[in-house]
């Protein structure tokens, strides 16, 4: 599927599990998971030869589903290892976007998490328009893409979206750390 993907110390766990359990199943029963589209995902799958180029990374997951008869939609959320590094990079992809050309539209998302943006784009080489959101809410980037061969359900994009951002823990301040299920208070030192 052709999108847009960009882009807090936690307690030790396979890579993407916690992160995987924060993304919300589809918007309906009438999407089916779409298997090679989803699992954990590295660094250097997203961000290629300007990996090293991404600070504070530490995991991230992909859940992708498609629906009959020609459209699909990618959940995708990156952990950071703080706010900062993730409004960073959240900053740094708008910006890119913003100098793409090849985009249909780029605008600022108000209502979802700290800050997003939303792009669309014209079909691609399969026909496939799509429509993306990428927002952040504390140490996560999230992206949510929709890719349709007619134009993209924005209310279907807007509700994983809203979905999406819900699920994301908000830390209560800077001395405590996210453990997957609740906020623990970090220990001194």
């Amino acid at each position: 599927m052709a999108c847009l993907l960009v882009a807090a110390q936690i307690a030790p766990v396979s890579a993407g599990a916690v992160t995987a359990d924060l993304i919300p199943g589809p918007p309906d029963g009438s999407w089916e998971v779409y298997p090679d589209g989803t699992g954990p995902v590295t660094k250097d799958k997203i961000y290629g030869t300007k990996a090293n180029t991404v600070s504070g990374f530490v995991d991230a997951y992909d859940k992708s589903w498609s629906q009959a008869p020609s459209q699909g939609m990618v959940d995708r959320l990156e952990l950071f290892s703080s706010v900062f590094w993730a409004s960073l990079r959240l900053d740094e992809s708008r910006n890119v976007a913003r100098s793409d050309k090849s985009h249909s539209s780029i605008t600022n998302v108000s209502g979802l998490g700290t800050a997003a943006y939303e792009v669309t784009d014209p079909a691609d080489t399969q026909g496939f328009l799509s429509d993306t959101i990428v927002m952040t809410e504390g140490d996560y980037v999230s992206v949510v893409a929709l890719v349709a061969k007619s134009q993209p359900d924005h209310s279907t994009l807007m509700d994983q979206a809203r979905r999406q951002v819900a699920l994301i823990p908000i830390p209560p301040d800077g001395g405590h750390w996210w453990d997957g299920a609740s906020w623990r208070p970090r220990p001194p030192g």
